[in-house]
Protein backbone atom coordinates (compact mmCIF):
# COMPACT_ATOMS: atom_id res chain seq x y z
CA UNK A 1 0.00 0.00 0.00
CA UNK A 2 1.66 3.20 -1.11
CA UNK A 3 -0.32 5.91 0.69
CA UNK A 4 1.98 8.21 2.64
CA UNK A 5 -0.44 8.19 5.57
CA UNK A 6 0.43 4.52 6.05
CA UNK A 7 3.98 5.52 7.03
CA UNK A 8 2.61 6.84 10.31
CA UNK A 9 -0.10 4.23 10.88
CA UNK A 10 2.11 1.14 10.81
CA UNK A 11 5.46 0.52 12.50
CA UNK A 12 7.58 0.49 9.33
CA UNK A 13 11.34 0.62 9.76
CA UNK A 14 12.29 0.35 6.09
CA UNK A 15 11.17 1.86 2.79
CA UNK A 16 12.10 0.54 -0.65
CA UNK A 17 12.38 2.71 -3.74
CA UNK A 18 11.11 0.95 -6.85
CA UNK A 19 13.38 0.27 -9.80
CA UNK A 20 11.06 2.25 -12.10
CA UNK A 21 12.39 5.47 -10.54
CA UNK A 22 15.99 4.30 -10.63
CA UNK A 23 15.78 3.51 -14.34
CA UNK A 24 15.05 7.22 -14.92
CA UNK A 25 18.23 8.38 -13.14
CA UNK A 26 20.46 8.01 -16.22
CA UNK A 27 17.93 9.45 -18.69
CA UNK A 28 17.12 13.03 -19.50
CA UNK A 29 13.83 14.65 -18.66
CA UNK A 30 12.70 12.02 -16.16
CA UNK A 31 11.82 12.80 -12.59
CA UNK A 32 13.65 9.76 -11.22
CA UNK A 33 16.42 11.76 -9.56
CA UNK A 34 13.98 14.01 -7.71
CA UNK A 35 11.78 11.10 -6.61
CA UNK A 36 14.75 9.08 -5.32
CA UNK A 37 16.12 12.09 -3.42
CA UNK A 38 12.71 12.92 -1.92
CA UNK A 39 11.92 9.37 -0.79
CA UNK A 40 15.43 8.89 0.60
CA UNK A 41 15.12 12.14 2.58
CA UNK A 42 11.64 11.25 3.84
CA UNK A 43 12.72 7.76 4.92
CA UNK A 44 15.88 9.02 6.60
CA UNK A 45 14.00 11.78 8.42
CA UNK A 46 11.52 9.19 9.73
CA UNK A 47 14.40 6.99 10.93
CA UNK A 48 13.81 4.32 8.29
CA UNK A 49 16.36 2.36 6.32
CA UNK A 50 16.06 3.28 2.64
CA UNK A 51 16.67 0.44 0.18
CA UNK A 52 16.86 1.28 -3.51
CA UNK A 53 16.24 -1.50 -6.02
CA UNK A 54 17.17 -1.85 -9.67
CA UNK A 55 20.75 -0.60 -9.48
CA UNK A 56 22.44 -1.63 -12.72
CA UNK A 57 25.18 0.95 -13.30
CA UNK A 58 27.95 2.60 -11.32
CA UNK A 59 26.36 5.98 -12.07
CA UNK A 60 23.08 4.86 -10.49
CA UNK A 61 24.94 3.48 -7.45
CA UNK A 62 26.90 6.71 -7.04
CA UNK A 63 23.73 8.80 -7.31
CA UNK A 64 21.88 6.67 -4.75
CA UNK A 65 24.81 6.85 -2.37
CA UNK A 66 25.02 10.63 -2.55
CA UNK A 67 21.23 10.99 -2.35
CA UNK A 68 20.85 9.32 1.03
CA UNK A 69 20.03 5.72 0.19
CA UNK A 70 21.19 3.22 2.82
CA UNK A 71 21.09 -0.05 0.86
CA UNK A 72 20.92 -0.98 -2.79
CA UNK A 73 19.81 -4.02 -4.74
CA UNK A 74 20.24 -4.85 -8.38
CA UNK A 75 22.23 -6.52 -11.11
CA UNK A 76 25.25 -4.33 -10.36
CA UNK A 77 25.53 -6.23 -7.06
CA UNK A 78 24.50 -9.67 -8.33
CA UNK A 79 22.10 -11.35 -10.70
CA UNK A 80 19.59 -13.66 -9.01
CA UNK A 81 21.13 -16.96 -7.99
CA UNK A 82 19.57 -20.19 -6.74
CA UNK A 83 19.50 -20.49 -2.96
CA UNK A 84 22.11 -23.26 -2.97
CA UNK A 85 24.54 -20.89 -4.71
CA UNK A 86 24.18 -17.94 -2.32
CA UNK A 87 26.99 -19.13 -0.05
CA UNK A 88 29.37 -18.94 -3.02
CA UNK A 89 28.78 -15.18 -3.15
CA UNK A 90 30.34 -14.94 0.30
CA UNK A 91 33.33 -17.19 -0.35
CA UNK A 92 36.84 -15.69 -0.46
CA UNK A 93 36.95 -16.43 -4.21
CA UNK A 94 33.81 -14.38 -4.87
CA UNK A 95 34.32 -11.15 -6.83
CA UNK A 96 32.46 -9.33 -4.04
CA UNK A 97 34.65 -10.75 -1.28
CA UNK A 98 37.91 -10.39 -3.21
CA UNK A 99 37.31 -6.77 -4.25
CA UNK A 100 39.70 -4.22 -2.72
CA UNK A 101 38.22 -2.78 0.46
CA UNK A 102 35.04 -4.84 0.26
CA UNK A 103 32.03 -3.32 1.96
CA UNK A 104 29.88 -5.31 4.37
CA UNK A 105 27.27 -7.24 2.46
CA UNK A 106 23.70 -6.51 3.51
CA UNK A 107 20.95 -9.13 3.42
CA UNK A 108 19.29 -10.60 0.34
CA UNK A 109 21.58 -9.25 -2.35
CA UNK A 110 21.49 -5.68 -1.20
CA UNK A 111 24.57 -3.62 -0.43
CA UNK A 112 24.90 -1.35 2.58
CA UNK A 113 26.23 2.02 1.49
CA UNK A 114 29.31 3.59 3.00
CA UNK A 115 28.70 5.75 6.03
CA UNK A 116 25.15 4.54 6.62
CA UNK A 117 24.11 2.23 9.45
CA UNK A 118 20.40 2.43 10.12
CA UNK A 119 19.80 -1.21 10.99
CA UNK A 120 17.44 -1.54 13.95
Amino acid sequence: YSSLSQLRSFPFDKVKIDRSFVSQIDGKGGSGREVVRAIAALGSNLGMTVTVEGIETDAQADFVETSGGHQMQGYLISHPVPSDMVSALFSPQSPIASAPNPEPVAPAGSRRLRGHDHEK
